[in-house]
């Protein structure tokens, strides 16, 4: 078995061809950045430099007949100064990976979208629910349910894809994610708790999503993939706990989280660099994003484990590579 994976140096791309390798796949990797994970090369796979939004290389790399692709490629940026690249990244990124995975004949296309393609909801969503994501105001929902959108007009016209929709995912080897949370949190730096809620699923299950996807997933078919739902406040103080560290008492409220992002934001225009907080992050940590992923437990026999073995694994690798000080007993 054959497996072309973008963005597979990053967080969720490491442990997905992880486990591709494990099972006997041949894997080759498309990355725009350099692996930065320990022992990336050892794991023995083919590596390329390159960006998706170069459709010569796409054609030049991906081989004829393979037999997965994952599109896990993605730009999450959550400032708007990002937006034109962001948009080109998701959306013509994915557009030239579609056009590839055609022409070359690819077996079946397994793109990796985001709940936030629904918006924001009072009550956890599923895959039948309306999308608010032209109210949310935030280019990154916007560019992924583009993308997304890029993928069912290639499936109605012929290509096999599945759609994965992961919540917020958290787990070891993240180093630029929720991971920076816990550092946060030790260092005692976190400046509030904000108002929102969220669905939290576990890396490795996300990534062996992936793979049962390829496998047991309808074609055409979206995959909501959960776990964890809880207020932001309560995950701060699980951590907390976890790394004997304080934490906020109580959250920030969402107009003062908007003002100070506001502020910050105006300010970045002087000193040119992304503010903290930005209008965009402000409006994500106080709004409702929880999802129900019951479609994907029956059909791809998708497992969530929970909270302490979520938090307990990311804080004991960020202590091993002396990311954090925290107690982790």
């Amino acid at each position: 078995m054959r497996a072309f994976v973008t963005g597979g140096a990053g967080f969720l791309g490491y442990h997905l061809i992880k486990r591709l390798v494990a099972q006997g796949w041949q894997v080759t990797v498309l990355d725009r950045l350099a692996p930065s994970q320990p022992g990336f090369t050892d794991l023995g796979v083919t590596f390329h430099q390159g960006s998706v939004t170069d459709k010569q290389r796409l054609y030049e790399l991906l081989e004829p007949g393979t037999d997965a692709v994952f599109h896990i490629a993605g730009n999450t940026s959550l400032w708007s100064r990002n937006d034109r690249q962001q948009t080109v990244d998701n959306v013509k990124g994915t557009q030239n990976m579609l056009e590839a995975a055609q022409a070359k004949g690819a077996r079946r296309f397994i793109h990796t979208s985001s709940f936030t393609v629904y918006g924001f909801h009072p009550e956890p969503f599923t895959e039948r629910s309306a999308s608010t994501v032209q109210q949310s105001g935030i280019n990154y929902f916007v560019s992924k349910a583009l993308a997304e959108a890029k993928v069912k007009t290639a499936a109605a016209n012929g290509l096999d894809t599945v759609i994965l929709n992961p919540a917020n995912i958290m787990g070891p080897h993240d180093y630029r994610n929720w991971s920076q949370l816990f550092i946060l949190i030790d260092r005692e730096k976190l400046p509030g708790a904000p108002p929102g809620v969220g669905s939290f699923a576990y890396v490795e299950d996300v990534a062996a999503a992936h793979i049962d996807a390829f496998h047991k997933g309808r074609s055409g078919e979206n995959y909501l993939l959960g776990g964890v739902d809880l207020a932001y406040l309560k995950l701060i103080r699980e951590i907390g706990g976890l790394l004997d560290k304080r934490v906020p008492k109580r959250t920030t409220p969402g107009w003062l989280l908007s003002t100070l992002a506001k502020l910050q934001n105006r300010l970045s225009q002087l000193t040119n660099r992304e503010p903290d907080v930005t209008p965009e992050k402000a409006k994500f940590f106080s709004g409702t994003l929880c999802c129900d992923d019951t479609k994907a437990r029956h059909e791809l026999g998708y497992q969530a484990c929970g909270l302490d073995r979520m938090i307990q694994s990311t804080a004991d690798w960020l202590r091993a590579e002396e990311l954090i000080s925290g107690k982790t007993d």
